[in-house]
């Protein structure tokens, strides 16, 4: 996440939020997961799970219910 905000992770993202974003990244891939967090930093400034799951694209989608069913 340096590299989307310039800060480090837990300054910008919660704990469960950056497990969630780990466990798509292993799942779904960096390209898959690094677009997704670029996507949500340079539109809403946040990277909160909810924000950061709505911006996969369309070959990466698989990954939401993936992660939400796991990490219930």
């Amino acid at each position: 996440m340096f590299t989307a905000t310039n800060q480090m992770a837990g300054r910008v993202a919660a704990y469960e939020d950056l497990w969630r974003l780990t466990i798509a990244n292993y799942h779904a891939g960096p390209g898959c997961t690094a677009f997704a967090i670029h996507q949500a930093w340079q539109t809403s400034g946040t990277l909160d799970w909810g924000t950061v799951s709505t911006r996969f694209t369309e070959p990466c989608r698989g990954v939401v219910p993936y992660v939400e069913q796991i990490t219930r």
